[in-house]
C-alpha cells in the first residue's frame, strides 16, 4: 500500500506531526509512506529521516498561491500513484482533498483540533473551517479524530458523519509488576507537562500546588514545557512569588528520552488545562504507571477513567481536595497505590498503544481503497 500524507507542518513539534511520525514508524513494514509538507517542518526532518522518510517541502504560505500551483502539484503527487491520500489538519484536508477527488484518488481526512467557534479560531480559519464542513460530505471516504469531543463539536457545525475515532497512541513502557509495588519515598513528587500557554491554565496548577504544600512541605512539584521558566520573563513576573524551593523547572524539554527520565521522577500528574482535544501527555504519564489528576476538558474523563481523578475546570479548591487524596493514598496505603498505579497501566495497554492505532489507521485505508475499487467497477 502507497500512502500519500499532506500535513501543513511549520515549525515546533506538533500533535499532528507527532503522530504521523509515529504512524510511519509503527507502519513502515506493510505501507509505503511518501510525506509532503505545506511548510517546512525543521524540528521534525531528522525523525522522519531516521524512519526513512524524506520530507518533501511544498512551500505553500498562503491559499492563495494554491492554483497557480495547482497543476505542478497534480502531476508530482500523482506521478507516485498513491492508493489512497492522507491528509492532516484544515489547509491540507481542503486543497489535496480536491485534488484526490479530482483524479479519483480516495482520501481520508484527519482533523485534531477542538476549537469551532469564530472567536476561537479567527475569521479566515472559521470560514475555512464552514467551507471544509460542506466539502466533507462529497470529498472524504472518511474522517479520522482523536478525540470524542472534538467529533461531537464538529457534528454540531456540518461536518458529515464520517467520523472515525482514533486515539493517539505511545510506547508502552515495559513495566515489571514489581514496579507498581514501590513503597513511598518520603515525599510526594507531582508533575506538570505543558508549554506556556494560557489554555494550560498554569495559574491554576502552579495556585493549588503552592497551597497544598504549605500543609505538606516535603512535597515537591516538577514542571516542564515550553516557556516553563524563569527564563521566560512573562513566566517570571507572573509567578516568582508563588515559586519557591519545592519547584523544580525544566522548561523545554528537547526529547522523548529526556523527558521518560522526567515522568520516571513523577509520583502523580496534574492537568490543569482548560480547553483540550486529545491530552497526549495524560496518555505519556499513564505508560508509566503514573495516576493523573486532570480537570474535565476534552477526553480527558475518557482517558483517565477510574485510574484516577477528575476535577471541573478552574476549580483551585477541587484540584487541591484531590491533592490531598492522592497524597494520603500514596503515603498511607501502598496496595492501593500500586494497585492505582498498574489500573493506570493497563488502560494505556489495552486502549492507547502505537500499535492499536496503526492497526485502525491501515483498516480505514484499506477500507476506503476497497470502496473506491468497488466504485470503479460499478462505473
Amino acid at each position: 500500500m502507497r500512502v500519500i500524507h499532506i500535513i501543513t507542518g511549520g515549525k515546533g513539534r506538533g500533535g499532528a506531526e507527532g503522530a504521523l511520525l509515529r504512524l510511519v514508524k509503527g507502519t513502515s513494514n506493510t505501507v509505503q509512506h511518501i510525506v509532503y509538507t505545506l511548510l517546512d517542518m525543521p524540528d521534525y526532518e531528522n525523525d522522519f529521516r531516521k524512519a526513512g522518510v524524506a520530507l518533501r517541502s511544498l512551500n505553500i504560505r498562503s491559499p492563495k498561491s494554491f492554483p497557480l500551483n495547482l497543476y505542478r502539484l497534480k502531476k508530482e503527487i500523482l506521478s507516485h500513484r498513491p492508493d489512497i491520500i492522507q491528509s492532516w489538519m484544515g489547509h491540507s484536508n481542503l486543497l489535496f482533498g480536491l485534488i484526490g477527488k479530482a483524479w479519483g484518488v480516495p482520501v481520508v481526512w484527519n482533523i485534531r483540533q477542538s476549537r469551532v467557534t469564530k472567536q476561537e479560531l479567527g475569521s479566515k480559519n472559521y470560514a475555512l473551517m464552514k467551507i471544509s464542513a460542506n466539502l466533507s460530505k462529497v470529498i472524504p471516504y472518511k474522517i479520522i479524530n482523536c478525540s470524542l469531543k472534538s467529533i461531537e463539536m464538529h457534528r454540531k457545525v456540518g461536518f458529515d458523519d464520517k467520523f472515525v475515532y482514533i486515539p493517539n497512541g505511545v510506547n508502552i513502557n515495559s513495566l515489571h509488576p514489581e514496579s507498581f509495588q514501590s513503597q513511598p519515598k518520603g515525599s510526594f513528587t507531582v508533575g506538570h507537562v505543558g508549554r506556556y500557554d494560557p489554555a494550560k491554565n498554569h495559574t491554576l496548577f502552579i495556585s493549588a500546588f503552592k497551597d497544598f504544600n504549605d500543609h505538606h512541605t516535603s512535597a515537591r512539584c516538577i514542571m516542564a514545557g515550553t516557556g516553563v521558566s524563569c527564563d521566560n520573563p512573562i513566566f517570571r513576573n507572573n509567578y516568582e512569588d508563588l515559586i519557591n524551593s519545592s519547584f523544580t523547572l525544566l522548561g523545554q524539554v528537547e526529547n522523548k528520552t529526556k523527558l521518560s527520565k522526567v515522568y520516571k521522577q513523577m509520583d502523580c500528574l496534574v492537568l490543569s488545562s482548560v480547553t483540550e482535544g486529545f491530552p497526549n501527555v495524560l496518555i505519556e504519564a499513564m505508560s508509566f504507571g503514573i495516576p493523573c489528576i486532570s480537570t474535565k476538558v476534552g477526553d480527558a474523563s475518557e482517558i483517565i477513567s477510574d485510574t484516577g481523578w477528575i476535577v471541573p475546570s478552574d476549580d483551585q479548591e477541587a484540584l487541591e481536595n484531590a491533592l490531598e487524596e492522592a497524597y494520603h493514598e500514596y503515603m498511607n496505603s501502598s496496595e492501593k497505590w500500586a494497585a492505582r498505579r498498574k489500573k493506570a497501566y493497563d488502560r494505556v495497554i489495552e486502549n492507547y498503544s502505537i500499535e492499536k492505532m496503526c492497526e485502525r489507521y491501515v483498516n480505514v485505508w484499506n477500507e476506503a481503497i476497497n470502496q473506491s475499487n468497488h466504485n470503479r467497477r460499478k462505473k
